[in-house]
């Protein structure tokens, strides 16, 4: 089911010669996602194979991948999908985004540094927030 999954996704991009994978990583996200009933989380597992295996995408596959989708629920799926959705286009970081997102990273760990930041958004740049949860695009 997977592995269809994933082919028709690589062939909807047109992609004929796909990369090879690692063992240590094609391993344990097979023996995860063919453990998956649900059609939502079968359709992401689909799309991070798929990802890893298309030479176009400029992607890597780390197992924290591997490891955040295996463990999640149907309703977080849809959740992340819709945080995705409205995150709007990826782009790449900007030059003070490593000092802001520490900043956020440590008024949402609790400091309550500022109301706007508790939100999981950055002070500098209002769109900052779940594209950094999914930098890559791996699960899209």
């Amino acid at each position: 089911m997977i592995s269809q999954k994933t082919f028709d996704k690589l062939g909807l991009r047109g992609v004929e010669k796909t990369e090879p994978l690692s063992a240590k990583i094609i391993t344990p996200l097979l023996e995860a996602a063919s453990e998956e009933t649900d059609e939502t989380l079968q359709d992401m597992w689909a799309t991070l194979l798929a990802n890893a295996m298309d030479p176009n995408k400029d992607t890597s596959l780390q197992r924290i991948f591997i490891d955040t989708l295996r463990k999640m629920e149907p309703i977080d799926a849809l959740v992340f999908g819709t945080m995705a959705a409205r995150s709007g286009p990826r782009r790449d970081p900007g030059p003070d985004d490593s000092q802001c997102h520490r900043r956020r990273d440590r008024a949402v760990a609790g400091s309550q540094e500022s109301g706007q930041a508790l939100h999981g958004r950055c002070e500098h740049r209002p769109d900052c927030g779940v594209e950094h949860l999914n930098p890559r695009g791996n699960l899209e």
